[in-house]
């Protein structure tokens, strides 16, 4: 009988897809390195801020290189992170950070919680890649080209 209550609790973590039994009740990773592979600080060695400001001027060199205009939102309340312009064509622009989840080996990130935008740029800072998306969350292969 308690060979099965321990099945029972024994998870799969999130991140390196191990078998664990878990400490407490909301418990996801096996150990902290796991823990820390999807926390924000080990990106920019600094604040959750800060990974998203490092994120946003990436996508935004992304784009200046595709030869738009980009212009960043400074309020913190913005409807959306980036302004691009070129040849009569708005883009408004939401960035994201997301990470490669090791067991899905799916890009993980926060959909956003409002519709001001008609581009989200989810950006993996590990491997410098950006994924353009349009509002449906259906992947833009060159339309920002």
């Amino acid at each position: 009988m308690a060979r099965r209550l321990k099945s029972i609790r024994e998870r799969i973590c999130k991140n390196c897809g191990v078998a664990f039994e878990p400490n407490t009740t909301n418990q996801i990773y096996c150990n902290k390195s796991c823990k820390k592979y999807f926390t924000y600080t080990d990106v920019c060695s600094n604040s959750r801020g800060n990974t998203g400001q490092v994120a946003e001027y990436l996508v935004a060199s992304d784009l200046m290189l595709k030869k738009w205009y980009v212009y960043k939102c400074l309020g913190v309340n913005s409807p959306f992170d980036l302004y691009a312009y070129r040849d009569g064509v708005e883009k408004r622009i939401e960035v994201k950070t997301g990470r490669i989840n090791n067991v899905t080996e799916k890009l993980c990130y926060a959909k956003p919680t409002h519709n001001e935008f008609n581009i989200l740029a989810v950006c993996n800072l590990s491997s410098r890649e950006i994924f353009y998306y349009n509002k449906s969350f259906k992947i833009i292969k060159d339309s920002l080209q």
